[in-house]
Parts: structure tokens; C-alpha cells; sequence
């Protein structure tokens, strides 16, 4: 009787787990097909800003 009981439950929690990765997933993908062209340069620009402040911190770091 236990086995069941845990068995359900086990299958209860992944379904609630699965469902609320297959939402996070939905979320994340939809919010990346509605930008536009200029919305996308404008992120790729800022990653590529903070990438060279990252590597520049590092630079410094390593010579003090």
C-alpha cells in the first residue's frame, strides 16, 4: 500500500515539476520571437559591452 501511495505522489510532483519547466520554457522562447531587429542589436550590444568590462576587470585583476 505505501508503494502506491509513494509512487503517486512521486508522479504527482514531476508532473507538477514538468509543467512548470514546459511554462518557464513557453515564457522564454516567447519572449524571444517577438523582438525586433533593432531590439536584438540593441541586446547584443550590451552583452558585448559587458564582456569587454568583464574581461578588463579580469586584466586588472590579475596585474595588482
Amino acid at each position: 500500500m505505501l508503494d502506491i501511495i509513494s509512487m503517486t505522489t512521486l508522479l504527482i510532483v514531476m508532473l507538477v515539476f514538468g509543467f512548470v519547466l514546459f511554462c518557464t520554457i513557453c515564457i522564454l522562447i516567447g519572449g524571444n520571437a517577438n523582438k525586433s531587429e533593432y531590439e536584438r542589436r540593441i541586446e547584443d550590444e550590451e552583452q558585448m559591452n559587458y564582456l569587454r568590462n568583464y574581461k578588463n576587470k579580469k586584466i586588472e585583476n590579475r596585474q595588482k
